[in-house]
């Protein structure tokens, strides 16, 4: 029997949340009339806003022309967070279940993809997008391991949810391997997850490998710090799912999707030649990203001495002996440069002056970009 939107959360809030920004609608481009995926936007994250619709609304896939009468076609994992998330009391570790130990499984660092069918085709989305690089790439490999093996079958009232794994999608961390990994599936009444045994048969039989499971307690997970890891993903019998990540990837993962062209300006315009210089030498860091930041930090330093170099030109041939006005006469030649040379007819410095010139657009992308 099919599973309505509105059996999984109050249409009148979503339609709110939606018209508001706080949830994000997108069209399937094959099928704009009928297909559409809704995820909760940045406004939900910044805000805080977790509630019935926008903690399922992380990648739901749903058919039908309005929502009333929308029909579920696939829904991934509900928002989880952190462990000790102050502001989710369920993931307080004094508030976590006791009495049955945690299902523990690898955390892996790619995108999520959420699997469906449609028009006999089969799909992958990712959280909030039909036709993102991943959610391409990911199709594209889930269609030829069928063609591969001449089928693939999963339960009509599960949903597949995969982590994407492929060189392109590198965050931190690097692996040895391409392909689709099976996370979980999940009841799309109930968001509820299948039993770990039945998971890991269903990824048998579809020759799909299944996420790694380990026998760890919440307090070994959380003393490790493993090279090249993410972390742990634990599930309890209650529901609840937490993240535990080591200490590593989260300071790599801030600065590989957290540090853009702007914030190595400022590193540069602050004189922080240190930090410049313990990114460079980080030996944990990805080599592509290195390329990256030393070529930010070459161009920014070398336009730096350029104009320094023009200004210092100019300003040695200036009317030494004239006045005031004779030398803003003589500036004016070269109007980009006026700043730089009054503050040096001032005897001031004016480095400062130099770096606001070079001042990246704030919409300058980050190295990375991580989608979850």
């Amino acid at each position: 029997m099919p599973v309505l939107l509105q059996d999984i959360m109050p249409i009148d809030l979503l339609e709110k949340h939606i018209e508001d920004g706080v949830v994000r609608k997108q069209v399937h481009p094959d099928y704009p009339d009928t297909l559409f995926i809704l995820n909760y936007s940045e406004q939900a994250q910044f805000g805080r806003i977790w509630d019935q619709v926008t903690n399922k609304c992380r990648g739901l896939i749903v058919a039908g022309s309005c929502y009333c009468d929308a029909v579920v076609v696939a829904r991934p994992f509900n928002k989880f967070h952190n462990i000790n998330t102050t502001y989710v009391p369920e993931t307080m570790e004094e508030n976590l279940p006791k009495d049955v130990p945690p299902t523990v499984t690898q955390k892996l660092d790619g995108s999520m993809g959420v699997l469906y069918k449609w028009d006999h085709q089969t799909w992958v989305a990712t959280r909030g997008s039909f036709q993102s690089e991943q959610a391409r790439w990911a199709t594209a490999w889930m269609r030829a391991h069928e063609a591969k093996h001449g089928y693939s079958v999963w339960l009509d009232e599960y949903t597949p949810v995969f982590e994407i794994i492929y060189a392109d999608n590198r965050i931190v961390v690097d692996y040895d391997f391409e392909g689709l990994v099976l996370l979980s599936l999940i009841n799309k009444a109930t968001g509820r997850e299948m039993d770990r045994a039945l998971v890991e048969s269903m990824a048998t039989f579809n020759r799909i490998n299944v996420v790694k499971l380990f026998d760890k307690s919440l307090s070994e997970c959380a003393a490790e710090n493993t090279l090249n890891e993410e972390g742990y993903v634990l599930t309890y019998k209650n529901g609840v799912k937490v993240k535990v990540k080591f200490a590593d990837y989260v300071r790599l993962h801030r600065v590989l999707t957290g540090l853009n062209p702007k914030g190595i300006w400022e590193l540069l315009a602050k004189n922080q030649v240190e930090s410049v210089e313990l990114i460079l030498k980080d030996d944990k860091m990805p080599e592509a990203f290195k390329t990256w930041f030393s070529g930010w930090v070459g161009h920014l330093r070398e336009t730096f001495r350029k104009l320094e170099e023009e200004s210092q030109a100019v300003f040695a041939g200036r009317p030494v002996e004239g006045t005031r006005k004779d030398n803003a006469l003589y500036f004016q030649k070269t109007p980009h440069l006026c700043s730089m040379l009054f503050a040096m007819l001032d005897g001031k410095q004016y480095a400062d002056i130099i770096w606001d010139r070079l001042k990246p657009r704030a919409d300058e992308k980050t190295f990375k970009k991580d989608g979850e």
